[in-house]
């Protein structure tokens, strides 16, 4: 009994281990926000940006900034 209750562990546990893999493989970004802005995953840059307006995104700064963002 012990066996297979092992045995079973076991592969349960590589088959999490597999779909974490597979996971952070396909994802772009990722932020969980446990106690900072930056994200977990990123295939660029992993800072958050905050702009004035969508327009004016080329005055983006990283942060989070503005009275509007809690």
């Amino acid at each position: 009994m012990r066996t297979l209750f092992l045995l079973s562990f076991l592969t349960l546990s590589t088959a999490a281990a597999d779909f974490a893999a597979d996971l952070k493989a396909a994802l772009t970004f990722r932020a969980t926000f446990d106690g900072t802005t930056d994200a977990s995953v990123a295939l660029g840059d992993k800072r958050l940006f905050v702009a004035p307006s969508y327009k004016e995104q080329a005055a983006a700064r990283p942060g989070l900034s503005g009275g509007d963002v809690s």
